[in-house]
């Protein structure tokens, strides 16, 4: 057959070259090609039910122990870390619970840092309160008393555990020698029980129990109050007059 009478492959099947609705065709070919892109599309999030059979070590877990893990999985996910958080664990208490944890660790420094995450002076200096705990690990106690919660009562201080976490993460919150804390009464009433005006505020007892300093912006130094002008020097002559704790804690 000469080649101006080859038959296409549609003729050969009887289909006529003007029947044929080119914009199925295309169609077709496009649903073909969707499989291949399907790595750039991101999967739907899995229901509490197919969590559990994936083994998502938070589905059996209180709700605020699931945000807290999820948390931290996110911020893995993003990169690795030099020295990665394996865990931020964090309580909820009163004045009267913190005065408390303070008197347990008699015998050491105790230094008791009062932020709030809408108080910039308090998150700028907070990682000045993780390195101090990993320089003295044996000798001091550093408790973080976070005050987000202003009393609301459609607003539970449960509901602030996430913003804290997350910041806490961010910060390697997680020294042996560092408690975690966020107030579940009023920030005002907190402040007033311990006597400060205003954030940022740091207490710092010494080894007996006893009040050495309550920081305050009225109080520091030139520089407002900082950890390297202010709170530093103090813990190391507590921590140097002190070597004997047993001693202290007679006086």
């Amino acid at each position: 057959m000469p080649a101006r009478y080859r038959l296409n492959p549609l003729q050969k099947l009887g289909i006529g070259v003007r029947s044929v609705n080119w914009r199925i065709v295309a169609s077709l070919v496009l649903m073909a090609l969707v499989p291949a892109c399907s790595g750039s599309v991101s999967p739907p999030s899995p229901s509490p039910d197919a969590a559990k059979a994936a083994g998502d070590p938070a589905s059996d877990a209180p709700p605020i122990l699931q945000r807290e893990v999820h948390s931290l999985a996110r911020r893995n996910r993003g990169g690795a870390s030099e020295n990665p958080v394996a865990n931020i664990k964090v309580e909820l208490a009163n004045h009267a619970q913190l005065m408390e944890r303070v008197q347990q660790h008699r015998g050491k420094v105790v230094v008791v840092d009062v932020w709030s995450t809408s108080c910039v002076p308090c998150m700028q200096e907070f990682p000045h309160l993780v390195e101090l705990a990993r320089k003295w690990p044996e000798d001091v106690m550093c408790v973080s008393m976070n005050v987000d919660f202003i009393g609301l009562p459609n607003k539970a201080a449960e509901t602030y555990v996430d913003k804290v976490v997350e910041f806490l993460t961010e910060q390697q919150a997680d020294p042996s020698n560092l408690v975690n804390i966020v107030a579940n009464e009023p920030d005002t009433d907190v402040l007033a029980k311990l006597d400060v005006e205003s954030m940022p505020a740091i207490l710092v007892v010494d080894r007996s129990g006893q009040t050495a300093a309550k920081l305050t912006i009225n109080n520091a130094g030139s520089d407002g109050l900082t950890y390297a002008g202010d709170v530093f020097p103090l813990v190391e002559k507590l921590v140097s007059d002190s070597s004997n704790p047993a001693s202290s804690a007679g006086k």
